[in-house]
């Protein structure tokens, strides 16, 4: 089974990467850079609500796969800078 993580940020902020990397196997990240919206909303990256709409569309394409996965959204509008959409 493969393992998902969505973060609107980079994944190198406070060694995020290497925490998740050495404690879930089968791990892919997505994160800045991974995603067609580029817009950074502040300096946790896209906002949530963007990063969802992009979650989205990777987790339907893993849906149509038709194999099993385990995917996670790390949100950010709830620290500050408190950075929220229209």
């Amino acid at each position: 089974m493969k393992n998902h993580i969505f973060i609107g940020g980079s994944a190198n902020w406070a060694n995020i990467r290497g925490v998740f990397q050495s404690n879930i196997k089968e791990l892919k990240i997505y994160e800045e850079g991974s995603f067609d919206e580029r817009k950074r909303a502040d300096v946790w990256g896209i906002d949530d609500y963007d990063l969802f709409k992009e979650a989205d569309k990777k987790l339907k394409k893993l849906h149509e796969k038709g194999k099993p996965f385990v995917a996670y959204i790390q949100t950010a509008t709830n620290h500050m800078p408190f950075t929220v959409p229209e």
